[in-house]
């Protein structure tokens, strides 16, 4: 996905289960993908801060669900307005 945000720092959110990689404008800022660092049908979280300039943003989820329970979210949160 994509979003025009202004500058400052952000929080980035992802719960998941089983294997997630998160890439922001084509930079990996998230690598979570060796699920047997988690319990079975575990839903993991990871926060990672973001400076980020005015402008468009792309955004990428890679997941894996190996079955059973199944969860994904993702949460981009403003925390300062950039100077």
């Amino acid at each position: 996905g994509q979003a025009t945000l202004e500058t400052g720092e952000y929080e980035l959110g992802i719960t998941w289960d089983d294997a997630v990689k998160v890439y922001v404008d084509g930079k990996m800022v998230i690598n979570e993908w060796n699920p047997s660092h988690h319990s079975f049908d575990e839903a993991s979280h990871k926060n990672t801060r973001l400076s980020l300039v005015g402008g468009k943003h792309s955004f990428l989820v890679e997941h894996i669900g190996l079955g059973g329970f199944a969860c994904l979210g993702l949460k981009l949160k403003k925390l300062s307005t950039g100077k």
